[in-house]
């Protein structure tokens, strides 16, 4: 993830795929499962999974889109019995580690300009 060509010097390179890790693991916590039909691929490129805790009152969907060609709207429908409250929402890139971008409330569930 982390590529250090000369090591002595300092210099180093973030994989890209990192920060997508980094949401796994700050958004998730140990004993989450894959939450069945609310993974899936966007039509502009990137794809996305949700995960949810053992008690069903917590979830995180984690979204990525470093294949896509342009910014895309995503909309996602929360049904099933996921609590309908408030989210924030994340972003993550190589010039800017996991930043909130702001909240999203039930009805509202659309992610402008992703990529």
């Amino acid at each position: 993830m982390a590529v250090a060509s000369s090591p002595w010097s300092g210099n180093y390179t973030i994989n890209p795929a990192l920060w997508g890790y980094a949401h796994v693991g700050q958004f998730t916590k140990v004993g989450w499962k894959y939450l069945d039909g609310a993974s899936g691929s966007f039509s502009g490129g990137g794809n996305y999974v949700t995960m949810i805790a053992p008690s069903g009152g917590d979830y995180s969907v984690i979204a990525q889109t470093s294949g896509a060609k342009a910014a895309q709207n995503i909309t996602f429908n929360v049904t099933g019995g996921l609590p309908p409250a408030s989210v924030s929402v994340w972003r993550s890139n190589c010039d800017h580690p996991v930043r909130k971008t702001g909240q999203c409330h039930p009805g509202q569930w659309v992610v402008r300009d992703f990529t």
